[in-house]
C-alpha cells in the first residue's frame, strides 16, 4: 500500500490488546492515528478437571480443528511437550484463516486442511469431505463461538468434542477510554470491528453514554472484518461502510484506503 494513503485519518481499534498492536502499527505506517480501545479481552477457562478428561482422550481423535488464533494459543499453551507430540504424530489439523494457520506453524504444527473461505460453514464442508462416519474431532474454541461447525459435523455422524479453552470479556476500563475520546472531541473517521463481541460491547457502552438514539461516533465509517460481524452491527442500527471479501485486518486496512480516496 502507498505510504500516507491514510494520512491524517483517525482509526478506532477495538480488538483485544494482544492482537491490536500489529493492527495499529500497520495503520500508522500509512499516516493514520490509531486509537486503541480494546472492547474485548480473553483469558483461559479450561479447568483442571476438564483438562484431565481431555488428556485421557487425546489419542482417540483423528482431527483437531482451530478456528482462531486465540484457540491455538490457549489450547497449545495448556499442553506439555509430550501431549503436543500426540497431536503432531496422530492427528490431522484443520484451520480457519491464514493468521490461525501461521500461529499453528509457529508451534511447529503442519496444517492439513484450510478452506478457501474463512468461515465455519466452509470448514464443515471441507472436513466432511476428509472424514468418515464415527471419526473423532476435537474443537478447541472460545466460550461464545457459534456452534455451527460442531452441529454440522454432529449431523453427519462425526463424534465431536467441543472444548471451550478461553472466554471473552469486556475490559473494565473500556467505557472510560471511549468516554475520554468523545470528551476530547477526537472523533474517529473509522470504527473497526473484528468480532460480533466488539460490536455488542461498543453498543452497550454507547447506549449508556449517549442519551436518546444513536451512538458515540455517528459520523465515523464502520468497517467490519466479516459478514457475521457486519450482521451484528446492523442489528443495532449501525451503518456498515465496508466488509472485505477476505476476513483479515490487512483487508480491512485496504478498505479504509479505498474509502479514504472517496
Amino acid at each position: 500500500m502507498i505510504p500516507n494513503s491514510l494520512n491524517g485519518a483517525r482509526v478506532l481499534i477495538t480488538r483485544a490488546p494482544a492482537q491490536a498492536e500489529l493492527f495499529a502499527r500497520q495503520i500508522e505506517q500509512l499516516g493514520a492515528k490509531a486509537h486503541q480501545v480494546p472492547l474485548i479481552d480473553v483469558r483461559p477457562c479450561l479447568g483442571h478437571e476438564q483438562r484431565m478428561q481431555l488428556i485421557s482422550k487425546l489419542h482417540s481423535f483423528q482431527w483437531i480443528v482451530f478456528t482462531s488464533v486465540n484457540g491455538v494459543r490457549f489450547f497449545l499453551d495448556s499442553l506439555t511437550k509430550q501431549e503436543l507430540m500426540i497431536i503432531l504424530q496422530s492427528m490431522k489439523v484443520a484451520s480457519v484463516g491464514t493468521q490461525t494457520t501461521k500461529k499453528l506453524e509457529d508451534y511447529g504444527i503442519h496444517v492439513n486442511l484450510m478452506p478457501a473461505h474463512y468461515e465455519a460453514g466452509s470448514l464443515a464442508e471441507a472436513l466432511l469431505s476428509q472424514t468418515k462416519t464415527g471419526d473423532h474431532i476435537l474443537i478447541p474454541r472460545g466460550n461464545i463461538a457459534r456452534p455451527l461447525l460442531a452441529n454440522k459435523l454432529l449431523e453427519s455422524a462425526r463424534v465431536v468434542y467441543d472444548l471451550p479453552v478461553y472466554e471473552t470479556f469486556q475490559p473494565s476500563e473500556a467505557e472510560k477510554q471511549l468516554e475520554a475520546i468523545a470528551a476530547n472531541s477526537v472523533v474517529p473517521n473509522y470504527l473497526t470491528f473484528t468480532s460480533a463481541s466488539t460490536v455488542r460491547h461498543y453498543w452497550s457502552i454507547s447506549s449508556r453514554l449517549v442519551s436518546g438514539t444513536g451512538h458515540l461516533f455517528p459520523d465515523a465509517k464502520i468497517i467490519c472484518i466479516g459478514p457475521i460481524t457486519a450482521i451484528e452491527a446492523k442489528k443495532y442500527g449501525l451503518t456498515v461502510s465496508a466488509v472485505p471479501s477476505i476476513y483479515t485486518t490487512k483487508a480491512m486496512i485496504e478498505e479504509m484506503v479505498r474509502l479514504n480516496k472517496e
